[in-house]
């Protein structure tokens, strides 16, 4: 992939801490992920904050997994060299032995000191899913 131009890919969450305004008006940022704890998810979707364990401190949620990983190289690879040839059932067979990632979400909670302690687990939240949208059908 690096031979044709692609970058080695670090996928990992980002947590912003809002530091206030400057005196001249900007507004500063500081990236704190994996200070926090929540930098390593998988393939992550999306967050979602709030107390869920009534302590008056926002724990965080993110949802994990896809049915089909269409922007898998590979997959796309092949697609490309069927649809090059004009076969579209191969193109179609890509389609339906297309792997799938089915992980569980997670949950952190949040410790009150800008960390968080993932407890997926003991919340029982540890069940492999799809969370980003519903499954395909072809």
């Amino acid at each position: 992939m690096r031979s044709r131009g692609f970058r080695a890919a670090y996928d990992l969450n980002s947590l912003q801490l809002n530091n206030g305004v400057t005196s001249d008006g900007a507004l500063v940022f500081s990236e704190i992920a994996r200070l926090a704890g929540v930098a390593y998810t998988d393939w992550s979707w999306s967050a979602l904050f709030g107390d869920f364990d009534n302590d008056g401190y926002k724990d965080i949620f993110i949802t994990n997994g896809y049915p089909k990983a269409v922007n898998d190289f590979d997959y796309q690879t092949a697609v490309f060299r069927a649809r090059q040839v004009g076969d579209t059932q191969r193109a179609l067979e890509q389609l339906r032995n297309l792997h799938s990632y089915q992980v569980p979400n997670h949950v952190f909670r949040n410790e009150g000191d800008l960390t968080f302690v993932d407890r997926t687990q003991a919340w029982g939240l540890n069940q492999p899913s799809f969370s980003s949208a519903p499954p395909m059908a072809i």
